[in-house]
C-alpha cells in the first residue's frame, strides 16, 4: 500500500493513491465494516480473481468484499454468501484545492447485470452507483464541489439475496488535482533588523512560490503589502513606511493565497524615544532539549501578556556545528511564537564557525540579516560579524569574539571606537560570545581556552567599552550564570585584581546594599560596568571555580531578563524552574548622591548607623552632644564604602548620654 501526499504528476498533482500493495486496511487509513447489522459480517481482503476472468490492469493486488462467517474456499476459488453489504471509508483532505477528481478500477463479478451493486459516497451522499456485469472498468468522478474541504470517502457494496458471484473488487484508487496544494511555511516567519520605520520578515516554504507580506494595524486591516514575484523557497521582504512604537499585524502569502497569519502574527516597531523596555537574553541555548524548552516556557509564563521588546542570543544557538538543520531544530522549532513577534539579534558563537553551507558561508550568515549600513542606528560596520542598533534610549553593540581581529588597530576595534564616540543613548549594552571574565565551563585565565579569545577581548576590547561608559556586558560560552560587581579597570588575569577595580562591592540589590549607581557628572562620570555570563539556557555543565569579580556564580539553567525604565535597569536570572535566583539594579543619576544617614538603630548595648554612600569612597562618622556650637568628634576610624549603602556598629558605651551623629565623605 502506498500513500502519496503532495508532489507533482505531469499536469496533475497527485493528492492520494491507494494501490493495495501493502497491508489493507491499516496502511491507508481505511475503516472497513458491515453495513447490515442483521446480516452476515463484512469481510474485506485481498482476493485473487483469476477464476473469474482477467486480473486488474495494474499489478496483481486488489481488494475484494466477501462474507465473513461462512466464507470459505481459497483465494482462487472463494465461496460467498448472499444478502450482505459492507463499506471501506477514509478521510480525504481537499483543503487548499480548487478542483479535484477521483479515479478507480472496479468490477462486480455478477453473472448477470442488475443484481449486486457498488456505490461511492462523499459525506454520506451518493456520488456514483453501478450494477454492471463482470468486467474491469475505470471510473473517474469529479470532486470539485468538495474542493477546499475535508470529506469522508466511502466505497460501499450491496448484495441482493440471490447468489450471483457476490463481491466488489477495487484497484488503483487515485485522487488528483490540476491545482497544486498551497505552499506550506516550514520555517518562521521570523523578524530581523527591526527599526523605527521598517522591519525584515523572513520565512521558508516547502516549494518555490512568490513572496508576499500583507500588513496593517489590525488583524483584519492588512492594507499594506510587500511583494516579490520571483518564485523561491527562501523569502526575505522588508516592510517600509512604518510608524515608530506601533503594533502591526501581518500575514504571509504567495501571489494570491495567504499561507500563514492570525491574531498572534504581529510586531511592535522600535520607539523613537525612551520607553519601558523588556529584553530577553539567552546564551548557548542550542541543545534542542527539554531543558532548553523549559527555559523558554518559564520565560513565557514570567512575561505573560507583557511583550518582549528586544531578544538577544549570545551564540552557540545550535549545536553541534551550527548547520541549517541544527538551527531548524534548536531555534525555529523551539521558539516559533517569539520569533514571529520579536526581532531576534544574535552574536556568533564558536559552534557557529564549525561548518559551511554550499555557498561557502557559515549557516549563521545565511539565516540572519543584521544591519551593516547603520540602518538600525549606530555606525555602519560593513559586516554582519559585528554591528549595532538602537532601541529607544538604549544602544546595543554586538561584537565578534570568534573570527574578527581583536588586536588594537584591527577593523572591529576601529569601528567600535567610532560607534561609541557617536552614541548619545543613555544606556549602552555590549554583547559577544567568549566572556572576558569567567570560571564556569571555560576559564578566562587560560591562554589556550578557545584560542585566547577571552584574553584578547578582556585586554583589548574591554578598555574601549569602559572608557565610553558601557553599562552592561553580556556573554555566553561558559555554561553557567555569573554576574559581577560594578567594575572598572581590570584587564589582566584574575590574580591582578585590586580593590580599586571594584567600584561597588555590594550586591546591587536595593533591599540589601543598594543598587549600583552611575553618575553623569564629576570625575567618576559614567564609570562602572556589570559583566554577566548567561550561557546556561541550553545546559549547565560545570564550573572551574569562582572568578573574584563575580558577586554571583550559579551552576543552574536559565535566562536573563532585563527591564529598563528611564534611569533604572533591573536584571533577573530566571531559572528553568521559574524561580528568580539573582537580581541586580543599575541606577543612573544626574549627580552623586550626598552622604545621608538613613537609619539609627539601638539593640542592647549596640548602635547601628546606616547611610547612603558611594562605593570606593571613604567616610567619617562623627558625633556631637549639642547642635548649637557643635563639637564634632570622630567615632572610630574612617570607613571605606564598598556599596551604595554602608553601615557601622559601635558600642553604646562609647556614646554615653544624648547626642547627634553625622557622616561626611573624606575622599
Amino acid at each position: 500500500m502506498t500513500l502519496w501526499l503532495g508532489g507533482r504528476a505531469s499536469a496533475q498533482t497527485l493528492i492520494f493513491r491507494e494501490d493495495f500493495e501493502g497491508n489493507f486496511p491499516q496502511d491507508g487509513g481505511w475503516v472497513v465494516g458491515d453495513q447490515n447489522a442483521g446480516g452476515i459480517p463484512a469481510y474485506w481482503n485481498d482476493v485473487d480473481l483469476f477464476s473469474f476472468g482477467s486480473p486488474p490492469p495494474n499489478g496483481s493486488a486488489w481488494v475484494g468484499y466477501c462474507a465473513g462467517a461462512g466464507h470459505g474456499g481459497s483465494t482462487l476459488a472463494p465461496v460467498y454468501q448472499s444478502d450482505m453489504s459492507g463499506f471501506m471509508a477514509r478521510a480525504l483532505d481537499l483543503r487548499g484545492l480548487s478542483g479535484a477528481s477521483l479515479s478507480f478500477w472496479h468490477t462486480v463479478p455478477s453473472i448477470d447485470e442488475g443484481y449486486d451493486e457498488c456505490a461511492v459516497f462523499i459525506n454520506g451522499q451518493l456520488l456514483y452507483g453501478s450494477s454492471a456485469a463482470f468486467g474491469w472498468t475505470q471510473t473517474t468522478l469529479d470532486l470539485t464541489p468538495y474542493a477546499g474541504t475535508e470529506v469522508e470517502l466511502a466505497f460501499v457494496f450491496f448484495s441482493d439475496n440471490i447468489f450471483e458471484g457476490e463481491g466488489w473488487y477495487l484497484d488503483d484508487i487515485t485522487v488528483t488535482s490540476s491545482q497544486a496544494p498551497a505552499a506550506a511555511v516550514v520555517r518562521g516567519p521570523y523578524l530581523q533588523t527591526g527599526t523605527t520605520t521598517n522591519i525584515t520578515v523572513r520565512w521558508r516554504t516547502d516549494r518555490a512560490v512568490e513572496s508576499k507580506v500583507l500588513f496593517g494595524t489590525g488583524p483584519q486591516e492588512l492594507s499594506g503589502q510587500s511583494f516579490e514575484a520571483t518564485p523561491k523557497t527562501e523569502h526575505t521582504l522588508i516592510l517600509d513606511g512604518l510608524q515608530p512604537d506601533t503594533t502591526y499585524y501581518y500575514a504571509i502569502a504567495s501571489s494570491d493565497e495567504v499561507i500563514a497569519g492570525g491574531a498572534d502574527y504581529f510586531f511592535v516597531t522600535a520607539p523613537a524615544a525612551a520607553k519601558a523596555t523588556r529584553i530577553w537574553v539567552i546564551g548557548d541555548s542550542g541543545t534542542a532539549t527539554v531543558g532548553a524548552r523549559n527555559v523558554y516556557d518559564r520565560y513565557r509564563e514570567f512575561t505573560g501578556n507583557r511583550s518582549t521588546d528586544v531578544w538577544l542570543m549570545l551564540g552557540d544557538n545550535a549545536y553541534g556545528v551550527g548547520t541549517d538543520d541544527e538551527y531548524q531544530t534548536a531555534v525555529f522549532d523551539m521558539y516559533p511564537e517569539l520569533l514571529r513577534q520579536t526581532t531576534v539579534w544574535s552574536t556568533m558563537g564558536n559552534h557557529e564557525t564549525y561548518s559551511q553551507e554550499p555557498n561557502g558561508q557559515h549557516g549563521y550568515f545565511n539565516i540572519f540579516n543584521f544591519p551593516t549600513a547603520g540602518q538600525a542606528g549606530g555606525e555602519p560596520s560593513g559586516t554582519e560579524h559585528y554591528y549595532s542598533f538602537d532601541y529607544g534610549n538604549i544602544h546595543v553593540v554586538c561584537l565578534d569574539s570568534e573570527e574578527s581581529g581583536r588586536t588594537p588597530g584591527s577593523p572591529m576595534l576601529t569601528w567600535l571606537e567610532e560607534d561609541l564616540a557617536g552614541n548619545t543613548k543613555e544606556w549602552t549594552i555590549a554583547m559577544w560570545h567568549s566572556p572576558p571574565y569567567t570560571k564556569g565551563s571555560h576559564d578566562s585565565d587560560s591562554l589556550f581556552d578557545n584560542f585566547g579569545n577571552m584574553t584578547d577581548m578582556r585586554a583589548n576590547l574591554v578598555p574601549i567599552l569602559e572608557s565610553y561608559g558601557v553599562d552592561l556586558v553580556l556573554c555566553g560560552h561558559s555554561h553557567n550564570y555569573e554576574r559581577s560587581f560594578l567594575m572598572n579597570g581590570h584587564y589582566g588575569f584574575s590574580s591582578s585584581l585590586t580593590p580599586e577595580m571594584i567600584l561597588d562591592a555590594g550586591s546591587g540589590r536595593p533591599d540589601e546594599t543598594g543598587p549600583y549607581r552611575k553618575t553623569d557628572a564629576g570625575p567618576d562620570a559614567n564609570r562602572g560596568t556589570v559583566y554577566v555570563v548567561a550561557g546556561s539556557s541550553g545546559h549547565a555543565t560545570f564550573q572551574h571555580g569562582r572568578h573574584p569579580i563575580m558577586h554571583t556564580a550559579l551552576l543552574r539553567m536559565g535566562s536573563l531578563v532585563l527591564d529598563i525604565t528611564g534611569h533604572r535597569l533591573e536584571g533577573k536570572f530566571l531559572r528553568d524552574t521559574g524561580a528568580i535566583e539573582d537580581e541586580f539594579t543599575i541606577l543612573k543619576e544626574a549627580a552623586p548622591e550626598p552622604p545621608r544617614i538613613d537609619s539609627i538603630g539601638y539593640r542592647e548595648d549596640l548602635v547601628t548607623i546606616v547611610w547612603r554612600s558611594r562605593a570606593g569612597h571613604s567616610y567619617r562618622l562623627q558625633r556631637t552632644e549639642r547642635l548649637d556650637n557643635p563639637d564634632w568628634q570622630p567615632v572610630g576610624l574612617d570607613i571605606f564604602a564598598v556599596g551604595t549603602t554602608t553601615s557601622w556598629t559601635l558600642g553604646a558605651a562609647s556614646s554615653t548620654g544624648h547626642g547627634f551623629f553625622r557622616v561626611i565623605e573624606v575622599n
